[in-house]
This record gives structure tokens, sequence and C-alpha cells, in this order.
């Protein structure tokens, strides 16, 4: 197994995800896909109304050519402009509009703060809510899954 290789299995055994871009390409910083999962997960769990789902973090234009002031680390995402993707369950009894505009507001104040550079936050409503699963706590909600692991878009 190659250096690569290794690097990619004790990152997949400790649950890491791919690693992110940080800032613009001549930052050449870095950070754990879970570790944003994370960050945006507890935000959304304040947006009233939704619950999110799986969330995937990728490229914004995969056909762009950044150059990163330092070499990438093994299963880093290139260098530029992101895109979340992520699956929500809505109240029934609200318009959807603006619990995704809610959250997508959120999603990309918290993925600034985070340091991520994103271009994009395409929601998609996967399910509906009762009105007492709506007005839950976040804590008597089941967890949710974590980012799914893969190549960016």
């Amino acid at each position: 197994m190659t250096g690569e290789g290794w690097t990619q299995a004790v990152r997949r055994q400790l649950g890491l995800g791919r690693v992110l871009p940080l800032g613009g390409p001549e930052d050449g910083a870095w950070l754990a896909e879970s570790a944003a999962d994370g960050a945006l997960r507890r935000m959304a769990d304040r947006v009233a109304g939704v619950r999110l789902g799986t969330v995937r973090i990728g490229v914004a234009d995969p056909a762009g050519r950044y150059v990163a002031a330092v070499p990438a680390p093994p299963s880093a995402l290139q260098p530029g402009p992101l895109r979340i993707t992520a699956e929500f369950a809505a109240a029934a009894s609200a318009p959807l509009p603006p619990a995704a505009d809610r959250l997508r507001a959120a999603l990309s104040a918290t993925a600034a703060e985070v340091g991520l550079v994103v271009a994009e936050v395409d929601l998609r409503v996967t399910a509906l809510l009762e009105k007492d699963a709506a007005d839950a706590a976040p804590s008597s909600v089941p967890p949710r899954g974590r980012a799914r692991r893969g190549g960016g878009r």
C-alpha cells in the first residue's frame, strides 16, 4: 500500500472524511469534512421547522483550475469554491420556500464562519414533519447520518 493509500485508510478509520480547502487557494489551509459537517449540523439544529439530513460538500466548479499555495493533503478536494448539497425534512404546517431559505442562510453563514468558501447551497426537501416533530427540541430528534464520503461533484 502506498503512503497515500495508508493516509486514506487511516482517515476512513477515524471518520474524518475528505479534506476541504479553507479560504482561497493562496491560503493553503485545510479542514476535515467531519469537522465542517458537525458545525453545519449544530447550526441547522437551531433553524425552526427543519431537520437536516444528508450533507455533501463538493467542488462547485470541477473544471475550475485553482493552484494551491501548498500541496494539498491526500484525499483533499481541489482548492476553489465549494457546493453544499443537503437533504432536509420540513414542517408540513408552514410554506417550504421560507424554511429552505432559513436553512440555506444558516448553512451559508456557518460555512463562512468556519472558513469555507461556498458558492452554492443546494437543498432538497425529502420529508414533511408532523407538527409535534417540527416543534420538538433538537435533542429529542433521532441522530442523523454523517456526511457521505466520496469524490467531489
